[in-house]
């Protein structure tokens, strides 16, 4: 059930957090379920924010997946008294001794995952996103009876600076919605197309991701794409013998069909061995079913496209949202130039079920997985409480 607590023209905010770039963008809903895209910014750091900036409602952090990774954990147990109530202490009991046996190999998967120590991992977010009793879902298992009690945990993994960014930046705000960037896009996705589903990131750095059905959830795979849409340009600039920006311009021209045929002979002649090396790279990956692409450079090829076991498409943006009842409100391309990755994790929240009390509660007492315990923390090193954490 998509929720329902947003108040007419209510503000939310999404701020994305990628390797060298922040961007902020404030959406506003209005009351004919209209997404309007209002302010955006994007610098290199959140020092460089314009003190006009008031993160007033809903804000909702977007981590790419360079910055932090998303574990998904299978609790369960057999209970000694299946004829008594569930009880919160014995709750609290089963997932934290399930957790707690589980974490630090959570941490270090994860430290290898990011490429920073294991006193560096923090968690940013936790939910219970399935709870089973004998084999029967429920959303709160507290006051029911059952032999056996299952419940799926999805622990958010971060870094310690990037967590101190926020903290410096929103104080002791507590009402912060977490998420990873690739993965709130594919799960959004998949209620649209079945998985398996794909997603090309092409920029600078490029990666691919891959979401699949697990025994549990969804499991996310990503790997490095040797490939990046600047091979054009620079190719292009090479053949014919011009700077980088105006390579780019003559580019966006030949895409809108504006050069001569000789031109675009010469174009498509420096283009074609790029663009053999991408469709090479992209059968070296594990990538099947529809795979989305997303690129700051718009490509030389058409999309739809099938490849093999895969087809290449465009993120559907509009069809998402009619899909859920949305629709976005006209808005000058110069405001947000990238709106699907802005309304993805925005659209996460937004159809969240997981704002339960079970999920309240399970918030606080997972909190102590966050910081750096004092005696792991090294010479020197002091504990970091993170109260906006506990939600």
């Amino acid at each position: 059930m998509i929720r329902s607590f947003f108040a007419p023209k209510e503000t939310s905010w999404v701020l994305e957090v990628l390797p060298g770039e922040v961007r902020a963008t404030s959406l506003v809903l209005d009351t004919e379920k209209r997404i309007q895209i209002r302010r955006h910014w994007q610098g290199e750091s959140w020092r460089d924010l314009p003190k006009s900036f008031r993160f007033t409602g809903q804000v909702i952090v977007s981590i790419h997946a360079t910055l932090a990774t998303t574990t998904i954990i299978p609790v369960g147990d057999m209970r000694e008294n299946p004829d008594e109530p569930l009880v919160a202490n014995e709750l609290e009991n089963l997932i934290s001794r399930a957790v707690g046996k589980i974490f630090n190999q959570c941490r270090q998967a994860a430290a290898r995952e990011l490429r920073v120590d294991e006193i560096d991992i923090f968690l940013a977010k936790s939910r219970v996103i399935n709870f089973k009793l004998d084999d029967h879902v429920v959303l709160n298992p507290v006051g029911f009876r059952a032999e056996k009690i299952e419940a799926v945990l999805e622990l958010m993994l971060t870094t310690r600076p990037l967590i101190g960014e926020l903290k410096q930046l929103f104080k002791e705000r507590r009402e912060i919605f977490f998420t990873q960037t690739e993965r709130a896009i594919l799960l959004d996705l998949e209620k649209l197309h079945g998985p398996p589903l794909g997603l090309l990131e092409l920029g600078e750095e490029s990666f691919f991701f891959l979401m699949e059905k697990a025994a549990v959830g969804e499991m996310l795979s990503r790997g490095k794409f040797n490939w990046s849409p600047q091979m054009l340009l620079h190719a292009l600039a090479g053949e014919l013998s011009v700077s980088g920006g105006a390579a780019r311009k003559i580019y966006h021209a030949f895409l809108r069909g504006e050069v001569s045929a000789n031109m675009g002979k010469h174009i498509k002649k420096a283009l074609d061995p790029q663009l053999k090396l991408f469709y090479e790279e992209l059968g070296r990956t594990r990538l099947r079913g529809k795979v989305f692409v997303l690129s700051g450079l718009p490509l030389p090829i058409s999309l739809p496209q099938k490849r093999q076991n895969l087809i290449l498409s465009e993120p559907p943006l509009t069809p998402m949202l009619d899909h859920f009842g949305l629709a976005l409100a006209p808005y000058r391309p110069e405001t947000c130039r990238r709106p699907f990755e802005v309304l993805a994790p925005w659209l996460e929240f937004y159809l969240d079920k997981s704002d339960s009390k079970i999920n309240q509660w399970l918030r606080r007492h997972l909190n102590w997985l966050g910081p750096v315990h004092e005696s792991q923390a090294g010479p020197g090193q002091r504990q970091i409480k993170l109260p906006f954490l506990e939600q």
